[in-house]
C-alpha cells in the first residue's frame, strides 16, 4: 500500500538527492475503506492502520478501536507524524507543512523513524558535499598560489627554449594552470553551496 510519492530532485541545484532514492507515503485517495467498503475520494477523509496499511476512512474508525484486518489496536497516524524545520531542498523554513511552499518537496515523513533515516542521509551527503568543496578550494589554491608563480623557473629547470619559444611555452602553461585553479575555486563554490540545505536541514 506504500507506494513511492517523490524523488528528491534539485535540478541542476542540488546533487543532495543521490542521499534519498524516494521515501513512502501512504496513497489512500481511490481506495475503499475496510469498514464501509466505499471508496475513500480525497485523501484528506481517510486514514490507514500503522499495523497493516489498511486505507480506512477517519469517520469509520476512531484511536483505541481495533483495526478490522490485522486485529490491533488502531493508533491515528498524524500522531506519528514527524515534520523538518526546513526544508531538505531549498533550506527554506517549512514548519510543520506536508510540502516546502518555495520548491515544492515533503517536508513530513509518516514515522519518526522515516524521519531520522532520511535526516542521516541528507547530513552525511551534505557533509561529503563540503568535503568536495574544500578538496576543489586547496587544488586551486596549490594552481593558482603555488604552481603559476613557480612554472617559470620550473621551465628554467627542465630547460631554457630559444626565440619566441621561451615565451610561448611558459606563457601558455601559466595561463593553463591559472584557467584550472578558476575552475577549481568555482567548483569549490559550487559544492559548498549546494550543500547548505542539507547542513541546515533539521
Amino acid at each position: 500500500m506504500a507506494v513511492p510519492v517523490r524523488i528528491f530532485t534539485r535540478s541542476a541545484r542540488l546533487p543532495l538527492t543521490n542521499i534519498i532514492k524516494c521515501v513512502k507515503n501512504m496513497q489512500i485517495a481511490g481506495n475503499n475503506c475496510l469498514v464501509c467498503q466505499r471508496p475513500i475520494i480525497f485523501g484528506s477523509e481517510g486514514t490507514w492502520c500503522i499495523q497493516c496499511h489498511t486505507p480506512l476512512h477517519a469517520s469509520c474508525i476512531a484511536p483505541g478501536e481495533v483495526c478490522p484486518k490485522c486485529r490491533t489496536t488502531f493508533i491515528a497516524p498524524s500522531s506519528l507524524f514527524a515534520y523538518s524545520e526546513f526544508c531538505p531542498s531549498c533550506g527554506k523554513a517549512a514548519y510543520r507543512q506536508e510540502a516546502c511552499l518555495g520548491c515544492g518537496e515533503r517536508t513530513r515523513w509518516d514515522t519518526p523513524a522515516e524521519y531520522q533515516a532520511d535526516l542521516r542521509r541528507i547530513h552525511r551527503a551534505a557533509r561529503f558535499g563540503v568535503g568536495e568543496g574544500t578538496g576543489f578550494a586547496l587544488c586551486g589554491l596549490f594552481l593558482v598560489g603555488g604552481l603559476v608563480p613557480l612554472t617559470p623557473r620550473l621551465l628554467l629547470v627542465l630547460g631554457p627554449c630559444r626565440g619566441w619559444l621561451s615565451l610561448l611555452i611558459p606563457g601558455s602553461v601559466i595561463l593553463g594552470l591559472a584557467a584550472l585553479g578558476v575552475w577549481c575555486f568555482f567548483m569549490s563554490w559550487v559544492k559548498l553551496w549546494l550543500s547548505v540545505p542539507g547542513m541546515r536541514f533539521r
